[in-house]
């Protein structure tokens, strides 16, 4: 509605309309250590209060760019990490509001990795061949291990969380170590477990 004053009758009238841009939001999916982007993360933006969500995935540079979004509260959540890397569980509130691009930078901690030496209790030596079970005490899930020539093994990509880890075959002519280990991997990092046998 325009009112005219009696005045202005004799001139022209300009009204003027002014529209924002949609609000964007702009993901980045770094490594907690290093800070590289990571390509290959995906998240669900929500809508809060409404049952409307999209599902993205960080490109090539480890960034996702949504456009045309409404203006509101969304909730973001990574439903899958990166390969290698342990999920973020949190999940972030985020205001997107006309004409701005709002950025959220999300961490991965890199999967924690398991390291065994096996060596002889007598003179300290690594000792090839021993196989070792590893088990998430929460899942169940386990894998069997054996230490290479230089008497070591590295179990990488496992979940963070507490396990079990036994001998379940010692070299040849050594005793088995009847010892359950309890270990406990935390995203990022590498425990280290040195077990010992006698011939």
């Amino acid at each position: 509605t325009v009112l005219i004053k009696p005045d202005a009758l004799g001139g022209n009238l300009t009204v003027v309309f002014r529209n924002m841009p949609k609000p964007k939001l702009l993901i980045e999916k770094v490594d907690a250590e290093t800070g590289i982007r990571l390509p290959g993360a995906t998240f669900r933006v929500a809508r809060r209060g409404s049952s409307e969500y999209l599902d993205v995935t960080t490109g090539a540079d480890g960034t996702v760019l949504l456009e045309n979004l409404e203006q509101d509260w969304y909730e973001v959540s990574e439903l899958r990490a990166p390969t290698g890397y342990t999920p973020d569980d949190a999940h972030y509130d985020i205001e997107l509001i006309p004409g701005k691009t709002a950025e959220l930078t999300v961490k991965n901690g890199k999967k924690p990795g398991l390291f065994i030496e096996k060596i002889d209790a007598d003179t300290g030596l690594r000792l090839p061949g021993a196989v070792f079970r590893v088990t998430n005490r929460t899942s169940g899930e386990f894998v069997d291990i054996t230490t290479g020539t230089n008497g070591t093994v590295l179990a990488s990509g496992l979940e963070p969380g507490w396990y079990e880890v036994y001998e379940l075959r010692a070299p040849t002519g050594y005793v088995v170590d009847a010892t359950h280990y309890d270990v406990e991997l935390v995203a990022g990092k590498t425990a280290e477990l040195t077990v010992k046998n006698r011939k």
